[in-house]
């Protein structure tokens, strides 16, 4: 799944965040690196898939559900005296509704459900920051023809991949190529 049309429709609401949105592969990465972006922010990344079970003998048929995380880095210094979070936790409900009113009930382009919450907790927390994400799900459907690989073609495979690697010259990992034996 493609989570530049999350990123999109996010800035396209109207939200608390000025723009400050923004997609990612790696959530934690971002909390590690205090200070590094203005609050509040957004950041939106695929977290997992699973699909169900392909039940058809002459085709691939399979829902995949994709389940994607808006991450939200918001501001806990608005009170100096104020370190336990309830300055930023007041927060998150109007965030929420924006979040929501964003990308909640959408059918993106090649998916067969609307997008649908899934749950939210707390990421993170510190002095001056509340991380707080939100995960959401969508599915789309995966379909291919059966196909039946001979092992004349996978022979064929085996011996490209062994010329491209004796012409790059890659003699280091040549102990891992393993032989296909002919039936």
């Amino acid at each position: 799944m493609r989570i530049a049309p999350i990123v999109a429709l996010l800035k396209a609401g109207d939200s608390h965040f000025s723009g400050n949105i923004a997609g990612t592969a790696d959530l934690a990465a971002l909390v590690l690196k205090e200070g590094a972006y203005p609050v509040p922010s957004c950041f939106v990344a695929q977290i997992a898939e699973t699909a169900t079970e392909n039940t058809d003998d002459n085709e691939t048929n399979q829902i995949v559900t994709t389940t994607f995380g808006v991450l939200v880095c918001l501001d806990n210094r608005q009170v100096t005296a104020e370190k336990i979070g309830l300055t930023a936790h007041e927060q998150l409900d109007p965030v929420w509704g924006e979040v929501w009113a964003s990308i909640g009930g959408v059918i993106l382009s090649g998916m067969e459900s609307p997008i649908s919450l899934s749950g939210g907790r707390q990421y993170d927390f510190d002095d001056a920051r509340l991380w707080y994400l939100w995960e959401f799900q969508v599915d789309h459907r995966i379909t291919q023809p059966v196909r039946v690989v001979s092992d004349d073609d996978l022979e064929k495979i085996y011996g490209e991949y062994q010329l491209t690697t004796a012409i790059d010259g890659d003699t280091e990992n040549q102990e891992d190529i393993v032989e296909l034996e002919a039936p």
